[in-house]
């Protein structure tokens, strides 16, 4: 501990005056660079002690209490979270935060910004998932009609587009699969339709999640604009 390193510079220190006192003055500048080099390594543990105790009573505590009053408030306004369990991430970065006290009480900083820099990372993941939550949620409230009128107009495109090349088949004969690529994109458009209306009565119910709505919104979007 920190006791014990002030107490092996002061042995170091003695020793320095005693070979010196011999007069053995090679011997004597070995031990006074040994010297330096143990107080600079201390002056850096000291150093980088407060940063790292600035986070443990500030700086996380601070963090974790906006994450679990954030996601109550989430939790209670419909949105869900497959991919992270919060509340145990929460009680891990707490363990981490005692693990990295005891590391510093220790001197054993190496330790300790491991544990500091495990439970940064942890808190950092919470704050990006209910972000990404959140900004998928605007995404599906802006989207999701202008989806389903998208595939509306495109599955009735698609049903003239049939229609009309089968009448056509029935006087001249295709040769070219154009009425075989009609019927394939309408059943792609058919699971186009099932996934939206899923995602929608997900939405509906309260269930979804809505980085995942979003996700096939996009996709869907694309696939349509290509279509069309």
């Amino acid at each position: 501990a920190f006791e014990q390193e002030l107490a092996d510079l002061a042995t170091e220190f003695a020793n320095v005056e005693e070979i010196t006192a011999a007069g053995d003055h090679q011997a004597a500048a070995v031990a006074l660079k040994d010297l330096k080099q143990s107080v600079g390594q201390l002056a850096d543990n000291v150093a980088a002690v407060p940063p790292l105790v600035i986070n443990l009573v500030k700086v996380f505590p601070e963090q974790l209490d906006e994450i679990q009053t954030s996601y109550q408030s989430l939790t209670k306004h419909n949105f869900h979270f497959p991919d992270i369990d919060i509340p145990a991430q929460i009680e891990q970065v707490q363990e981490q935060m005692a693990a990295s006290d005891k590391a510093i009480a220790a001197m054993d900083l190496v330790q300790a910004q491991s544990d500091n820099q495990a439970a940064a990372d942890a808190i950092d993941s919470m704050y990006a998932a209910m972000e990404r939550e959140m900004t998928a949620r605007r995404t599906v409230e802006r989207d999701e009609a202008m989806v389903s009128r998208f595939i509306v107009h495109a599955q009735r495109q698609n049903h003239a587009l049939i229609v009309e090349l089968d009448h056509l088949n029935q006087s001249y004969t295709l040769n070219n699969g154009e009425l075989q690529e009609a019927k394939d994109l309408r059943e792609e458009l058919v699971t186009l339709d099932r996934q939206h209306q899923a995602d929608v009565q997900a939405v509906d119910d309260h269930t979804a999640v809505f980085s995942a709505v979003a996700d096939h919104l996009n996709a869907a979007t694309t696939r349509l604009r290509a279509i069309e």
